[in-house]
């Protein structure tokens, strides 16, 4: 379909989304990294060869918490790689990792273009990875003429850690002709396209040391970044502490002392013996045991930064190592 930035293709994509959510909030900021980027091997398509505007729905494999609520799945229409699921009866939260009208470059030429995914790690550190490899744009593909090179090119990656519930875009090479407004990357909550509202997490400015700034509907068209994303470049979005799992707000708080720590923190598992671990904000188990009454962990061993300790029966805990 050619339509870059399409309201209406949003609007059909909250027609087509179907997974069950439940309802509360969350924030997120924003670090930027690079690291090689490394196509996904192995992982089955999700589109047919000639692919244009694909429909498709990804079961995770875990719930995952986006915007503050709990999905198990998304699904992708129109522009080739925007993914969401309902925020409400009328709005969306989406994935939008270069809303670029992407098509199938063995339409026209012998290359391959392929949507796919595949799900690493093992259960309570699962991480979902979907990739958009080497995609061509539709102007080229459907609207090329004898003298069109195909030379457009889209490769990225989006990862989602269950543990941590953090959201990495990770881009490959990109190399878009037809571009007419800034690059635009955002995660995107409560967006009612037929009201024309909803709030943009926005990257703005340089690509290597973007702001993450909230924007609104009609602004989140004029900003994004002032060049594509250079390979391996990784964006990477994390909840807020206090939003990290609003579906277990329900459960009990687990105390720590002290944080933020140094060496040592201790925290009460009460009378029955209880399983923990604590993960990086990447997802990554760094620590794990049982225990019950007042416990200790060493944190010798640990490098500096936030982690989030799971303990059955407890919210998730925020510890912060200095």
């Amino acid at each position: 379909m050619n339509s870059q930035h399409s309201p209406l293709l949003l609007l059909a994509l909250l027609a087509f989304l179907a997974f069950h959510t439940s309802a509360a909030s969350a924030q997120y900021t924003l670090e930027v990294d690079l690291a090689d980027y490394v196509d996904l091997v192995g992982s089955p398509s999700l589109a047919a060869p000639g692919w244009d505007d694909p429909e498709f729905s990804v079961d995770l494999g875990f719930d995952f918490p986006f915007f503050g609520q709990i999905t198990s799945g998304f699904s992708q229409i129109g522009l080739g790689n925007m993914m969401g699921t309902p925020a409400s009866e009328s709005a969306l939260n989406l994935f939008i990792p270069g809303a670029y009208d992407l098509a199938d470059l063995s339409t026209v030429i012998k290359e391959d273009s392929k949507i796919s995914y595949l799900l690493d790690g093992t259960p309570g550190n699962y991480v979902f990875k979907i990739e958009w490899n080497n995609c061509g744009l539709y102007e080229e593909v459907f609207e090329g003429d004898s003298n069109t090179t195909y030379s457009s090119r889209y490769n990225a990656q989006v990862w989602l850690y269950e543990a941590s519930g953090v959201i990495e875009y990770r881009f490959g090479l990109i190399d878009i002709q037809f571009e007419t407004n800034p690059p635009f990357i955002a995660l995107a909550q409560n967006l009612n396209v037929d009201e024309e509202v909803g709030d943009l997490y926005m990257l703005v400015g340089n690509e290597s040391a973007p702001t993450l700034e909230i924007t609104t509907f009609d602004d989140g068209f004029t900003i994004g970044l002032t060049s594509d994303p250079i390979f391996g470049r990784i964006y990477r979005f994390t909840p807020a502490i206090d939003a990290i799992d609003e579906a277990s707000s329900a459960l009990p708080l687990l105390d720590l002392y002290p944080n933020p720590a140094t060496d040592r923190v201790q925290f009460d598992l009460g009378p029955k013996l209880q399983t923990w671990r604590a993960v990086d904000l990447t997802g990554r188990t760094v620590a794990s045991g049982t225990g019950q009454g007042l416990t200790h962990l060493d944190l010798t061993n640990f490098a500096q930064g936030t982690y989030i300790l799971h303990v059955a029966g407890f919210a998730p805990a925020s510890l912060v190592i200095r």
